[in-house]
C-alpha cells in the first residue's frame, strides 16, 4: 500500500490534485488507515492514472464520476461507458479541428507578414480578399478570410 506523498512521487500527480479527486468522489474504492490517511493499492495507482488522463482530455469531474461509478456496476454499463468514451473523442477531434483552422489562419498571416518582408512594394497583406479601403487585420476582414477558408 502507497501513501498519498509515494503515489504523487509516483505518477507526478499532486497530492493537491489526489485529493481533490478523492474529495469530489473519484477515488470510492480508496482505503483509509485508522488515522484516516488514504491508502493506495496497484490497482488505486492504475484507476488514479486513467481518471487523471481523463481529466486531462477535458471531461468533465461530473462525467468521469458517472462513468467511475458504472465501472463499479455491472457488465450492462459497458454500452453507456463506451458510448461515454467516443463522446470525449468526438469532442477533442472537434477541438482540434478548430485548433487546425486557427493555426491555418495564422499561417495565412505569417506567410503575408513574409512576403511583405521579402517583398516591401507587394500587395500581399491584402491576400485576405479584403475590401481594398479595409484593414487587413479588422474583424471583418478576417472574418472574410474565416469564412472562404471553412
Amino acid at each position: 500500500m502507497y501513501t498519498i506523498k509515494q503515489i504523487s512521487e509516483i505518477t507526478g500527480i499532486s497530492a493537491y490534485t489526489i485529493r481533490f479527486y478523492d474529495n469530489k468522489g473519484l477515488l470510492p474504492f480508496l482505503m483509509r488507515d485508522k488515522n484516516n490517511i488514504r491508502l493506495f493499492s496497484e490497482n488505486d495507482l492504475d484507476w488514479l492514472n486513467f481518471i487523471h488522463c481523463l481529466r486531462n482530455t477535458g471531461m468533465p469531474i461530473a462525467d468521469i464520476k458517472k462513468y467511475i461509478e458504472l465501472c463499479n456496476a455491472d457488465n450492462n454499463t459497458i454500452k453507456e461507458r463506451y458510448n461515454m468514451i467516443i463522446a470525449q473523442k468526438a469532442k477533442i477531434e472537434n477541438e482540434i479541428i478548430k485548433m487546425q483552422k486557427r493555426i491555418e489562419i495564422l499561417d495565412n498571416k505569417i506567410n503575408c507578414y513574409k512576403d511583405l518582408l521579402d517583398n516591401p512594394e507587394s500587395d500581399s497583406i491584402n491576400s485576405y480578399n479584403c475590401k481594398s479601403n479595409e484593414n487587413p487585420n479588422s474583424i471583418s476582414c478576417l472574418n472574410s478570410f474565416i469564412k472562404n477558408k471553412i
